[in-house]
């Protein structure tokens, strides 16, 4: 058990559990550290501690110490900072002074150092004001574009190589948000939990491929729809079979509809294309495209050998046809007229 994982901290640190009122789940996990360089003061005394936030400040940036992870969460939370951002870019600041490329004496795990760049990137202050533009304006700047291994310039991955979750190589660099986002489709329900059923996270056949394919699109349409109700995401991270039967009644419950599950998904397939329409307006980051580093091999491990390369280079044509027959990252006219959405015709 590593010393920061989420059973570790539970075990060696004083934790409180909170939920929001009634709910089952009650997610928040609340640490505390009582001694030593990163104590909490007493006023202030407990962190709340994600997953995301775990990796992204710890293991990330080549940190294993606990109070050091969980003092860097509280900060961040603290000052206003997206942790997922913010531990991508302190790596990306890291691996550019590795490489002689940014004049800062940092090393992995130098917990000081990495304190002192947080309140620095927080207030804009000196080495502060470059990093606080994201790591990937950084990458760019120092002429490493390619350490980025987000999407649309929006900052870095989470905690999950979409080299050997073949899933997350379409939902990540497919999803409208940027920076390979994790929650427009969560394809690990799949690849690890084996819900609703188990798929082999490194298989790279046609048929493993295409399966995939359906699974990110019907994945996003549906999370589209959870987003828009502002649905907590908890209740819908392990699908089942009839997840939008289960809203098409709740829908119909509430308002008197007759919508079926098919209508749920059409709903968020639409809301889906809108935004990506805005991608389009904006005129910029909209052809979907796999960073060339998650074309590289992973070096060791489980996943030895495997990149994201075929997974995403084959799934992208079976997901395009699913979405309707897009080309390069944008909505067909068939596909608005066929979703009701001819008014955003112009935009094409």
């Amino acid at each position: 058990m590593t010393p920061v994982s989420e059973e570790y901290i539970k075990d060696h640190y004083p934790t409180e559990t909170h939920g929001c009122y009634n709910c089952p789940i009650a997610c928040t996990q609340m640490p505390t550290v009582k001694s030593g360089p990163f104590k909490f003061s007493v006023t202030e005394k407990y962190v709340k501690q994600e997953y995301e936030n775990t990796w992204a400040l710890g293991p990330n940036v080549g940190s294993i110490d606990p109070e050091a992870n969980l003092r860097f969460q509280k900060l961040a939370n603290e000052l206003g900072l997206d942790t997922i951002s913010l531990g991508n870019t302190l790596s990306m600041a890291i691996e550019l002074a590795k490489n002689g490329k940014l004049n800062l004496d940092i090393d992995w795990g130098d917990a000081g150092s990495l304190e002192y760049l947080i309140h620095k990137i927080a207030y804009r202050d000196g080495i502060g004001d470059e990093l606080a533009e994201g790591d990937y304006r950084l990458a760019v700047k120092y002429g490493m574009p390619q350490l980025f291994v987000g999407s649309r310039g929006q900052g870095g991955l989470p905690a999950y190589d979409p080299r050997a979750l073949k899933g997350f190589a379409l939902a990540y660099y497919t999803a409208n948000r940027g920076g390979g986002d994790h929650l427009e489709a969560y394809t690990p329900t799949w690849e690890i939990f084996g819900v609703p059923e188990k798929v082999d996270p490194f298989c790279e056949t046609q048929e493993c491929i295409e399966k995939q394919a359906r699974i990110v699109k019907w994945n996003q349409d549906l999370f589209a729809v959870v987003d828009s109700t502002i649905f907590c995401k908890f209740e819908n991270l392990m699908p089942n079979i009839d997840t939008e039967k289960d809203f098409a009644d709740l829908y119909n419950a509430a308002f008197g509809w007759d919508l079926t599950p098919q209508d749920v998904l059409t709903t968020g397939e639409r809301i889906f294309n809108v935004e990506r329409l805005h991608w389009v307006r904006e005129g910029k980051w909209v052809k979907d495209e796999l960073p060339p580093r998650m074309r590289e091999p992973i070096p060791d491990g489980p996943a030895k050998g495997h990149t994201a390369s075929k997974m995403f280079d084959e799934g992208i044509k079976v997901y395009y046809k699913l979405r309707g027959g897009w080309v390069d990252g944008k909505p067909t006219r068939d596909t608005l007229k066929r979703l009701g959405l001819e008014e955003f015709e112009y935009l094409l």
